[in-house]
This record gives structure tokens, C-alpha cells and sequence, in this order.
């Protein structure tokens, strides 16, 4: 008995050395990809100040101070102000811009600056500018993680692979790889497929009732974009925009699926963005559940994940599984770019019909704002009273309600 328990243990061992490894070698120490692929980063963030103009309730004063980790503005500096929009603008520190970039910049703070001075604020005239300046600034900083044992990975892989041979697979799915992406598939009568993008999460199981309840007429497709499933191994594999667009296309036109009705949840909600500016063409309608591409871009969603202080249960759960998880740290603080991600619901072609499912207690942004952002745009809402971010996916009533709109055309 010791001898296996011994054996175990040098496993383990063995598997910390591993992901010591991966960690160094597959991690990048600075953010990636940081291009603005769709729009010009920095008209994209003054389009951001107008936005703020338009929300009841919000001010410039609360972004910029959010945005300093919910510092006094009386304590803010232009210094920091400009530090803080280089990693905005550009996700790069201030000594690492061109000098065409930092007259970008220095135009941003003056614009800053005036609007701050018409609610009767002003930032403090410091012009010093410093790498430990106090504001959101994730992708630059070292991922901080907490290792987990093999088991836990067994575990997860044991429960999902069971998952997949007990209910996914009876059901009528096969699985498919293409381009290096995996994905289920199911064939039905209802020709118009139903894609599905999940959000961070263990794998399929975690939207088993979602997908029983479309039924076994409707055709399926859940795309795996496995880099945010919490018991992933971590790589260099992150698709990004064009990769990730462009290996949905090839599953599209394998399948010969010429129209598809879209469905993404949470992260997913992102990836859904992505392949409405690529693929317009082919959606003809699409439900965001839990829609952070609409909250991304002001400073709740990121301080909630990155800076909140842990102060309950469901905190420290985040923290463990998702937070210091080196997989998806690899995501959020290596590949995340947020001027990439963000969506205006008035950029959505009016040919697609958009829906908008959320709920009353959505942790990543005050209520009240999410009701004026998914009202700027022609889209049915579906509303959750007494529901948390995610809980949507496991409740009967919520279910029905997004299967509801799916299925009506």
C-alpha cells in the first residue's frame, strides 16, 4: 500500500514539474496579439467617454477612478491617467509607445481632463509617470497560481468523458476536429443549426439541460473552445479572431450549414462578437446569455475579475477556479484584448435578430446599466429576477425561456 501511495505521490510530483514547465515555456510574460483588429483602439475608447455620457448614473469621474482600482479621483494624477490609458489604448506600458502613440495618449488625458472638469473635478497635475502606478493593468502582470493536483484534472476529464458517452453520444452527437478544433454535432430535421459557444466552464455537461431541451429535431453544434474550460491543460494554442472565425466557417461549410442561429454564453458571448464582424453572412439570428461583450468595456467587469477583494464563498470559488487557474490566466491576462471583444448592438446588421438574456443579480455590472445597454439596440430582452451570473444555465424557467426564443421564427 505504501509502495502505490509513494508511487502516486512521485506522479504528482512529476506533473508539478510539468506544468513548471508549461508555464515558463507555453505562457507568455507580456500580452499578445494586442492589434485592434476591428476598430482604432483610441476612438474606440472615446467612443467609450461618449457612451458614459449617455448612461444615467454614470460619470467620467466613476470610470476613470474604477479604472484606478475605486482610488479617489482627488488622488489620481495625470501621470497616472496616462499610464493607465497606455495600457487602455494599447495594452502597453507608457516607456514602450511610439511617440505617435504617446500624442494619442496625451490627446486622451486632455479630453479626459475637460470632460472631468465639467462635473467639477480635476486630475492632480503630476506628470510623472511610473511602472507601479496604481490602476487595472492585468495583462501586464505576473499570473499569480495555485497548483492542482492530477486528480483534480482526472477527475474532471473522467466526469466530462462520461458525460459525453452516457448522454452526448445516445443523443445523436459525434464528434468532429477541424483546424484543431473539436466540436459536437447532431443532425435533425430543423436544418437551421443552432451553434452553440460555451463560456468558461467544465465542458457540456455544465449545459446539459440547455441542450436537451432544444430535442432531438433541432440540429446542434457545440463549438469547443477548450483553452476556457477550467480543466484544460495549458498551451500555446489561444485561437484568436481570424483563427477562431475562420475554423467555424470550415465546420459551416462541411456540414454544408448555409444559415445558423447563434448562441453564446458569458466568455462566449466575446466569440459570438467575433463572428458577427467576420461572418455575417452566415447568422441569421443570435442570443447572448449573460452578455459581457456589452459590460466589457467599463471597469466593473474587469476589477470583478481581477482586483475584487474576497469576501464571500462564491468569490474565493472564483478565485480558485478561475482566477489563479494557469489555463485561463493564459486567457484572460495573456489574450485578452477588450477593444477586440466589445460590442455595440447597433453595429449588428438589422437583418439579424438579436436577443438579449440577463439577470437581475449580474455581479459584473450594476443592473440598472445593463438595462440602458441592451436597450440601445432592436433586440428582445429576456430578464431574470433572483438569478446570479451563470445560474441561467441550470434553471428549468430559464431554459425554457431562452429554448423559447429560439425556437420561434
Amino acid at each position: 500500500m505504501i509502495q502505490y501511495f509513494v508511487g502516486y505521490l512521485c506522479i504528482e510530483l512529476g506533473f508539478f514539474l510539468y506544468m513548471l514547465y508549461v508555464q515558463n515555456i507555453y505562457i507568455p510574460k507580456q500580452p499578445v496579439n494586442t492589434y485592434a483588429r476591428f476598430e482604432n483602439s483610441v476612438e474606440l475608447t472615446r467612443d467609450i467617454f461618449r457612451l458614459v455620457d449617455e448612461l444615467d448614473g454614470y460619470t467620467m469621474q466613476r470610470l476613470i477612478s474604477g479604472f484606478c482600482l475605486e482610488t479617489p479621483l482627488s488622488e489620481i494624477s495625470i501621470g497616472q491617467c496616462m499610464s493607465l490609458m497606455s495600457w487602455c489604448c494599447f495594452m502597453r506600458e507608457w516607456s514602450n509607445l511610439t511617440l505617435d502613440e504617446q500624442a494619442d495618449i496625451v490627446c486622451i488625458v486632455k479630453e479626459i481632463q475637460e470632460r472631468l472638469s465639467k462635473e467639477g473635478h480635476l486630475l492632480q497635475e503630476d506628470l510623472l509617470i511610473h511602472p507601479a502606478m496604481k490602476h487595472v493593468r492585468h495583462h501586464l502582470e505576473p499570473i499569480i497560481i495555485i497548483h492542482r493536483p492530477l486528480i483534480f484534472y482526472l477527475l474532471f476529464w473522467t466526469f466530462e468523458a462520461l458525460f459525453e458517452l452516457l448522454w452526448l453520444i445516445p443523443f445523436g452527437f459525434k464528434y468532429n476536429k477541424i483546424n484543431k478544433m473539436n466540436y459536437w454535432i447532431k443532425k435533425g430535421i430543423n436544418h437551421e443549426a443552432i451553434v452553440i459557444i460555451h463560456g468558461i466552464c467544465r465542458g457540456w455537461s455544465f449545459y446539459w439541460k440547455l441542450i436537451h431541451a432544444l430535442g432531438h429535431r433541432q440540429t446542434i453544434v457545440l463549438v469547443n473552445y477548450t483553452c476556457i474550460q477550467v480543466n484544460s491543460i495549458p498551451n500555446s494554442q489561444v485561437p484568436d479572431v481570424d483563427e477562431f472565425s475562420e475554423t467555424v466557417r470550415c465546420i459551416l461549410d462541411h456540414h454544408s450549414l448555409d444559415k445558423i442561429t447563434l448562441l453564446g454564453h458569458s466568455y462566449g458571448t466575446f466569440l459570438c462578437t467575433w463572428l458577427l464582424r467576420i461572418i455575417p453572412d452566415r447568422i441569421s439570428r443570435v442570443c447572448f446569455v449573460d452578455p459581457l461583450m456589452l459590460t466589457v468595456a467599463l471597469y466593473e467587469t474587469a476589477y470583478y475579475l481581477f482586483y475584487r477583494k474576497l469576501q464571500t464563498i462564491k468569490d474565493w470559488i472564483y478565485y480558485v477556479f478561475v482566477r489563479s487557474n494557469l489555463p485561463l490566466a493564459n486567457v484572460l491576462q495573456r489574450h485578452f484584448v477588450w477593444y477586440n471583444m466589445v460590442l455595440k448592438l447597433d453595429e449588428i446588421p438589422k437583418n439579424i435578430d438579436v436577443c438579449i438574456a440577463y439577470s437581475e443579480q449580474e455581479h459584473l455590472l450594476d443592473p440598472a446599466l445593463m438595462h440602458q445597454l441592451v436597450k440601445r439596440g432592436s433586440n428582445d430582452i429576456i430578464y431574470w429576477n433572483k438569478i446570479h451570473h451563470a445560474e441561467c444555465i441550470g434553471n428549468d424557467k430559464c431554459v425554457k425561456d431562452i429554448v423559447t426564443w429560439l425556437k420561434t421564427l
